[in-house]
């Protein structure tokens, strides 16, 4: 993945399920935040298990939008007919 795939968007908290003004005092004491996620094929204690999807959101107090970027990623393997129906993925999205 280069930086050129990861663009930042720009969207509105409530769209998202967040209540920034329920975190305002936490991220002011803070300070900017930045709230990582992975998906991937298995638990980590599985060897065979690969990161699927990287996902950051980006907090800053006192703004009025949040930060979100997101990339999926390639498997070197088929992902597993099961995972595929809860991760969005699709045939498509295999090796």
């Amino acid at each position: 993945m280069s930086a050129s795939e990861l663009r930042v968007e720009r969207l509105e908290p409530e769209g998202l399920g967040l209540a920034l003004d329920a975190l305002g005092s936490w991220l002011d004491a803070v300070g900017p935040l930045a709230c990582l996620a992975l998906e991937s094929t298995g638990p980590p204690e599985r060897r065979s298990a690969e990161i699927l999807e990287v996902a950051v959101l980006l907090l800053d107090p006192g703004a009025g939008a949040v930060g979100l970027a997101h990339t999926r990623l390639r498997p070197s393997r088929a992902i597993p007919r099961s995972l595929r129906r809860s991760a969005g993925a699709s045939a498509a999205d295999d090796a």
